[in-house]
């Protein structure tokens, strides 16, 4: 059981590069729970792609039907609230939710945001995928294309279709 962030999702239905690869790896391995906050960012980050030109709209788009069949456990914010503050002052109220529902469940975060990691790593034990390519930790869409339905599925990261 592991809590993943928007970013790690994103780079495992979006990133065909070895950077998807390592996150739809090491997502299929085990039960992945989120705040409810995932499937805005995730939208957001896609948005974000399409923006900064490094996908099309085409492709975000078929990355955000990936992203509806991932089986990701969704858990709603109000019992993290007084956690998220507390954690005010080493992260963002956004990442605050992961690191506080990471403690919760007492499992690690699935990161690929160096920054984040840090800041967590007092707080709950943290896995960051290295090698990210942007500062943000936010994946590039890889000119071979997105990943397969079968790709994500060989690896358990999509349901089966029923």
């Amino acid at each position: 059981m592991i809590v993943c962030d928007a970013g790690v999702l994103v780079s495992a239905v979006a990133d065909h590069g070895s950077s998807g690869a390592q996150a739809r790896e090491l997502l299929g391995s085990q039960p992945l729970h989120a705040p409810y906050l995932v499937d805005i960012e995730v939208v957001s980050a896609l948005r974000g792609l399409v923006r900064g030109g490094s996908a099309e709209p085409a492709a975000a788009l078929a990355a955000l039907a990936r992203f509806a069949e991932l089986s990701v456990i969704r858990h709603e914010h109000e019992p993290l609230l007084a956690r998220i503050w507390e954690l005010r002052d080493d992260v963002t109220a956004y990442d605050a939710a992961y690191v506080a529902l990471a403690e919760l469940l007492d499992v690690p975060l699935l990161t690929g945001d160096a920054g984040l990691a840090r800041a967590a790593d007092d707080h709950c034990e943290v896995r960051l995928i290295v090698g990210w390519g942007q500062r943000t930790g936010e994946p590039s869409v890889a000119d071979v294309g997105l990943p397969t339905d079968a790709d994500l599925a060989c690896m358990g990261v999509i349901r089966a279709r029923r």
